[in-house]
């Protein structure tokens, strides 16, 4: 299961940059979502979340366990990831 999981992961990994090049190249617009599209996405799956967690205790504690587990990434990701990213998005490499 890891070495699937890792082979996945390195896959997109390594084939995202060049399909994002290669639909630049074809004249693709790359666009931001806008905040309000983002939020009425996020607001309808947590409705969905809360219907199933009603009915599925399994679900519920699934859910509840992967909500602290991305408030934890989300913590680390704003002091971390999120700098480093940015720092070396403005460095000529």
């Amino acid at each position: 299961m890891d070495t699937a999981y890792n082979d996945g992961t390195s896959k997109y990994l390594y084939l995202n940059p060049i399909s994002l090049k290669r639909l630049v190249a074809s004249g693709t617009q790359l666009k931001r979502f806008n905040k309000e599209i983002g939020q009425a996405g996020f607001n309808a799956a947590q409705e969905v979340y809360a219907e199933h967690s009603a009915k599925d205790p399994a679900f519920k504690k699934i859910l509840d366990d992967m909500r602290a587990f991305q408030r934890d990434q989300i913590l680390w990701n704003r002091i971390s990831e999120l700098v480093f990213t940015q720092d070396m998005a403005s460095l000529k490499i």
